[in-house]
């Protein structure tokens, strides 16, 4: 489940309730009591989220004049 939480920026007790909601793929069992997630259906999973857009950042004279490429904090709730 690690390396989902890192893939995800998701912490392990937020994927466990997104799991549980049927917002998250379900684990399967990879080997005697262990389980972990396919990586295309994490992947799949992150392709799906929202996009946020980009802003664009104002001159001094109101003019829009770059786009701001600085992340945005945000995440599923």
């Amino acid at each position: 489940m690690s390396e989902a939480a890192l893939l995800t920026s998701l912490s392990r007790s937020q994927i466990y309730r997104l799991e549980l909601a049927d917002k998250f793929p379900r684990k399967v069992q990879i080997g005697n009591g262990r389980v972990g997630y396919l990586l295309q259906e994490v992947e799949a999973d992150i392709d799906s989220l929202p996009r946020v857009p980009s802003r664009p950042t104002k001159s001094s004279k109101g003019r829009i004049n770059s786009i701001d490429r600085s992340p945005v904090n945000g995440g599923r709730s």
